[in-house]
């Protein structure tokens, strides 16, 4: 686990060779591990995990084919959690916009925000923006665009205001939001589950 944050903090400043090595050395130490060894606070770092922290390096370092390649495989349909699969696909949304797949984008950017229901999570919705203004960057004026601007403002008004909307009002519906479902994850979720890194 702590070799895949150095990877990811290596990718985030752009280096590449030093994520790569580091994160080689993360998938032999993963190897060699014996999961019923391991005490309970880290069971929750298994193959899945570790795909989906590959998944983020190689985003960062703008490698889109392989981003999405381990986002998929980061994603288990009976074991993943919905929080951790928005998170999971919001990083493949990426990938495939910065490959130029501008449909597919969108389209498992949507998924994401369904599957979410409305986490307010720091981190989810800085991922959110950060694919909306690169979206808008270069495609604005696509219908597919417009579409999802509309399930931006409806899902998260505080990062797109719908228009009349002051920024006040956002911030409270926001603050509502996030008592909400920080309510209902703690309801829904189990002890592993909360540990989960996304």
């Amino acid at each position: 686990m702590f070799l895949a944050m150095e990877a990811r903090a290596l990718a985030s400043i752009g280096d590449s060779r030093g994520c790569m090595e580091v994160l080689h050395r993360a998938e032999q130490e993963f190897d060699k591990s014996n999961p019923d060894e391991d005490p309970p606070w880290i069971s929750y770092f298994d193959a899945l995990e570790l795909a989906g922290e590959a998944a983020h390096c190689f985003r960062d370092l703008g490698l889109s084919t392989e981003a999405q390649q381990f986002a998929t495989q980061a994603i288990d349909p009976v074991r993943t959690p919905p929080r951790t699969r928005a998170f999971v696909d919001m990083v493949s949304a990426t990938a495939a916009l910065s490959a130029g797949e501008l449909e597919q984008a969108i389209s498992i950017a949507t998924g994401a925000i369904n599957l979410a229901g409305g986490v307010q999570s720091s981190r989810y919705m800085r991922y959110l923006s950060d694919f909306y203004k690169s979206l808008t960057a270069s495609h604005a004026s696509h219908p597919s665009v417009r579409d999802f601007a509309e399930l931006m403002r409806t899902s998260y008004p505080v990062l797109l205001p719908i228009p009349g909307q002051t920024r006040r009002d956002a911030s409270q519906q926001k603050a509502h939001l996030e008592v909400s479902a920080s309510e209902a994850d703690i309801q829904k979720q189990s002890q592993p589950t909360r540990q989960r890194s996304a």
